[in-house]
């Protein structure tokens, strides 16, 4: 998905439901590779590099959502705070509650693409630390 595409789903909240059910896939390969992780099932290199490169992949594209949902939360907080500051002017004051209910959903899905990318990420990590053991094991068996 592209960098157009991605923004048009935080036109709306509406929008925004959607966006995480298009990524429904995307997670349960990343929990997948972690499964794979734990029970030990990656054991060659090759599977492991294939792994890797899709991993990569999945984390540069969640992290393009991630980074447009704390865009759009920040802006609505910007937002928020300059009407907080008009109202104030005008002595109106809205409350803490639906403030924070206004800027939630960019927040759920922003911490939604944060965990699950950095949880891509720590799959890579492993992925780079088990192939740079197996080079060190075929280089000592030689």
């Amino acid at each position: 998905m592209n960098y157009k595409e991605i923004e048009l789903y935080f036109q709306d909240e509406e929008s925004l439901t959607r966006l995480l059910g298009e990524y429904t896939v995307t997670f349960e390969r990343i929990e997948y590779y972690g499964e794979l992780l734990r029970n030990g099932a990656l054991t060659s290199g090759d599977e492991i590099t294939s792994a890797m490169s899709e991993m990569v992949g999945i984390y540069e594209n969640l992290n393009s959502v991630a980074m447009t949902g704390e865009m759009y939360k920040l802006n609505k907080e910007e937002d928020l705070a300059e009407k907080k500051r008009m109202q104030r002017a005008t002595k109106l004051i809205t409350s803490l509650a639906e403030e924070v209910k206004q800027v939630s959903i960019y927040r759920r899905i922003r911490n939604v693409f944060v965990s699950r990318r950095d949880a891509c990420e720590k799959i890579i990590s492993v992925f780079q630390s088990t192939l740079k053991n197996l080079d060190r094991e075929r280089h000592l068996a030689k």
